[in-house]
């Protein structure tokens, strides 16, 4: 797929799932919508450190962070907007690439890549979605897309 699209994707993705935070849950089906938004961050996410060549088990790692004692610490709730500056320079990255020809470092990809984590992991918190919930339903999401011959084009539903 390459760095364009999986960035683009990534991007996209994080933008709608913010925006379907912004409002109210009123109903189960909205809840839904909020674990499917994230599932589909983490697609755009596990398949950009494919494209990379981490782990995605990596950078969630790097992403959740430990402490000295070595226990996981739960993502930071940071306001979300101090994390968007390391996304934004995996798009201009990727913006370079596209005009000059110049692979996407591993070394610029990577912090941007725990960045985008740290920021859907915050957002699963606050919205008490575990982010293996959001990456199972996503999968069952796709295998039924693809079984009915939709996995292309646009909408939530389809």
């Amino acid at each position: 797929m390459g760095m364009v699209y999986v960035t683009l994707g990534m991007i996209g993705e994080l933008g709608e799932l913010r925006d379907k935070m912004n409002m109210e849950p009123a109903s189960k089906e909205e809840d839904e919508d909020l674990l499917h938004e994230a599932g589909d961050v983490f697609w755009y996410i596990a398949r950009a450190c494919q494209e990379m060549g981490f782990s995605l088990h990596y950078v969630i790692s790097a992403a959740q962070g430990a402490g000295e004692d070595g226990v996981t610490k739960p993502p930071s709730m940071m306001p979300i907007e101090n994390k968007w500056s390391e996304i934004c320079r995996l798009a201009e990255n990727v913006k370079k690439f596209v005009r000059d020809g110049k692979d996407v470092s591993p070394d610029s990809a990577f912090p941007a890549l725990v960045s985008a984590t740290k920021m859907v992991l915050s957002l699963c918190q606050i919205s008490n979605i575990h982010y293996l919930d959001a990456m199972s339903a996503n999968m069952k999401k796709l295998s039924s897309r693809l079984e009915r011959g939709v996995i292309k084009g646009s909408g939530d539903r389809r």
